[in-house]
């Protein structure tokens, strides 16, 4: 499993027009290349997405009971779109995270406005373009999203924080142009010492044979 967090500059708490707890926001986007070389492709999400939308979970605190539901899910132009309603009624620590997501403070932001969203990678691997290695992810499994303090990267808005869980571990990075080649005849430092001790051997057998008798 691995996770993703996105600032999401356009999460909106609904008002009145639906129920109570309830928001809408790009949660994943699309084409951009993150610090850690990872690029979501469009069209990531439709399979998983076929099969059922993901929980809302607080932070990936899988110790938690879920905090909410997906109510809507869909890939859009931007990324991965979700609808979803949190138990404000039902759970104290989702009538705390609606409340941190839909009051703003004198800059106009609310206190919680980070997505993060987990996965399984089901299909993807490294690409070189223009020179640079990326790791593209094509096709995604959604395990649940829901809202998270973790700070992001500024030019895009997105980080990944790695999980060793992941059962679908991801091929090697390419070789980089910069890697020394490797050398085949360097020897391994059990060989070098077995080399001396082999000298060594020779020496003292010099040293020790008598010398031949006179004519």
């Amino acid at each position: 499993m691995e996770t993703k967090s996105f600032a999401v500059t356009n999460l909106k708490a609904l008002g009145d027009s639906e129920p109570d707890g309830t928001f809408e926001a790009i949660v994943a986007v699309f084409g951009n290349v993150d610090r850690y070389g990872d690029r979501v492709e469009s069209g990531a999400f439709a399979e998983s997405l076929k099969k059922g939308f993901p929980p809302i979970v607080w932070s990936h605190d899988w110790l938690e009971p879920p905090i909410g539901v997906s109510v809507e899910a869909k890939e859009v132009t931007e990324g991965l779109y979700i609808k979803g309603r949190l138990f404000i009624e039902e759970n104290d620590l989702a009538r705390k995270t609606y409340a941190a997501m839909k009051n703003v403070g004198g800059d106009g932001q609310p206190p919680l406005k980070e997505f993060s969203f987990s996965y399984d990678i089901v299909n993807g691997g490294w690409v070189v373009e223009d020179e640079e290695e990326i790791f593209s992810l094509k096709e995604l499994a959604v395990i649940e999203v829901g809202p998270c303090l973790k700070g992001v990267n500024e030019e895009t808005r997105l980080i990944g924080v790695k999980s060793e869980a992941d059962q679908r571990e991801r091929p090697p990075r390419l070789r980089e142009k910069s890697d020394p080649e490797p050398d085949d005849d360097k020897k391994t430092d059990d060989e070098l010492e077995a080399e001396k001790a082999e000298a060594r051997s020779k020496a003292v057998d010099l040293l020790t044979v008598p010398p031949p008798p006179l004519a």
